[in-house]
């Protein structure tokens, strides 16, 4: 997942409902990774493996946005995502924490174990070996303080992605999303990424918020979820069956 971040061009989606076979389904469609919202969404561990045992056969690599910086994070990678999504992170020493929690020794503190990332223990030297090369860790700025300190939060080694959240971050700076001030400090946020040599990720609601999001450099477009997905599709046939007469 680093590397892709690397390269960029990507386009995602969230999870918001614990459905593995939707998730199985979503393989072949045209994304490129998977965001499983475990911050927000109405799933505990057992369902978040399963959502990403059904990613991994669908072949589409799963970030998972955890609730906070802590043990979720090694759970989730544990459980065999590709990388976090780490929210509301506001300081240096709260990045270098997450760092510590997604890499192991000697470049973090992750601790090992028989888990399904490494094929329950089958592969666990192969998986040592590689995870720190492998897996992403990125945080979420999405707040007033955090943007405060962004760029110094870019530089942390072992950070590889900015996500931009744009619902607090206007929250938080008292400015709507799409105002100038609003749109100023997403700006921020993508060139601080830039600058940094990591990777910017938007969250987007629209085509034309992800090819804005592309002009500007992100390398990663989060663009809608499952929900609003089902529902947009759902109101649209509802509309065309009573649209129709008899």
């Amino acid at each position: 997942m680093r590397d892709r971040l690397r390269q960029g061009g990507l386009i995602g989606m969230f999870i918001s409902l614990p459905a593995p076979s939707l998730v199985e389904s979503l393989g072949g469609i045209g994304f490129d990774a998977l965001v499983l919202d475990a911050e927000h969404a109405a799933f505990g561990i057992a369902e978040l493996e399963a959502l990403i045992r059904a990613a991994d056969v669908a072949g589409l690599p799963a970030l998972v946005r955890v609730a906070a910086i802590g043990p979720d994070i090694g759970r989730a990678l544990d459980l065999g995502a590709a990388g976090v999504i780490v929210p509301r992170v506001e300081s240096v020493a709260q990045a270098e924490r997450i760092v510590a929690e997604v890499r192991f020794p000697p470049d973090g503190a992750r601790g090992a174990g028989a888990v399904r990332a490494c094929d329950y223990g089958a592969s666990l030297q192969p998986y040592l070996e590689q995870a720190n090369d492998h897996l992403a860790a990125i945080v979420q700025i999405e707040t007033l303080a955090g943007l405060d300190m962004v760029e110094q939060i870019a530089a942390v080694p072992g950070i590889d992605g900015l996500c931009m959240g744009p619902f607090d971050l206007a929250v938080s700076i008292g400015h709507p999303v799409g105002s100038p001030a609003h749109a100023a400090a997403m700006d921020r946020i993508c060139r601080a990424a830039r600058d940094a040599a990591i990777a910017g990720i938007a969250v987007c609601a629209t085509a034309r918020q992800v090819q804005h999001a592309r002009d500007a450099g992100a390398k990663l477009a989060i663009f809608g979820m499952d929900r609003m997905f089902a529902l947009q599709a759902a109101a649209a046939a509802a509309a065309s069956i009573k649209a129709k007469p008899g």
